[in-house]
């Protein structure tokens, strides 16, 4: 798998960040071998190998500005040769279907009216991942809050003409441009565009953790939302999970 402008890849880990453990815990329990783990400033981290590569997995927390301090967190302290930005996310293409990947070329602000993009990479060995089209390239929308609703979904489908969305990518990006440090981004699908859920963001604590409290609050208030959710969180995430964890193995196991 190549990678434009990279030159010479020196033996330094890849930094794995999510925003939650679930999105990538399967990933740790899999062909990663953990080594070290701990937490730095608030930061949960994971250090290890998969396939001989050194790999450092972080959570980096909800949201914009939890994903850029957590990135700014492990990057000054592994010095990671790369970033590799993975989660779950929401399609925004009425195309895309739970469980596919979506391999990032660039990110979309709409609050900054910018875009950025990710290290030029090609599919190279995720394509050997069934089915057909398992994984496949686009653009990324960040949004400050949960996308929940078809409409919404679709207004910024057609506005953007991205893929999927998600509340981390940007600040991923932001972070490690200003280290110098290329990003690769992968997100899962884990609802449609066309599923209405609840507003899952609502559920976190301020401290960026999943509060039960609030989320029972809100069912509370949106007892027709609980059946959604479940399905999403039953059956739904752990497939987009599971799509994740083939997806960024094969991308660390094909790295020189």
């Amino acid at each position: 798998m190549g990678v434009d402008g990279w030159g010479e890849i020196e033996k330094k880990p890849v930094a794995l960040l999510s925003a939650t453990l679930g999105e990538i815990e399967l990933f740790l329990g899999g062909a990663m071998v953990v080594e070290e783990e701990g937490s730095i400033d608030g930061v949960p981290f994971y250090s290890g190998t998969c396939g001989g590569h050194g790999v450092v997995v972080a959570v980096t927390g909800v949201g914009i500005r939890r994903a850029r301090r957590g990135t700014n967190i492990i990057i000054a302290r592994f010095k990671p040769r790369m970033v590799l930005s993975a989660g779950l996310s929401g399609a925004l293409s009425p195309e895309l279907r739970v469980g596919q990947v979506v391999l990032g070329e660039y990110v979309v602000s709409r609050l900054k009216g910018e875009r950025k993009e990710f290290a030029k990479v090609g599919l190279g060995g995720l394509r050997s991942l069934e089915p057909e089209g398992a994984v496949i390239s686009g653009g990324i929308l960040t949004e400050s809050g949960f996308v929940h609703e078809p409409r919404r979904k679709r207004s910024l489908f057609e506005e953007t003409g991205v893929l999927c969305v998600d509340m981390e990518s940007w600040g991923v990006v932001e972070a490690a441009a200003g280290a110098g440090v290329p990003v690769v981004s992968m997100r899962a699908v884990s609802d449609e565009s066309t599923e209405k859920l609840p507003d899952v963001g609502a559920f976190y604590a301020k401290g960026g953790g999943f509060s039960v409290t609030k989320a029972a609050g809100y069912f509370l208030r949106h007892p027709r939302s609980i059946y959604p959710y479940y399905r999403f969180r039953r059956v739904n995430c752990p497939k987009a999970g599971e799509a994740l964890k083939q997806a960024i193995e094969a991308f660390i196991l094909s790295l020189p």
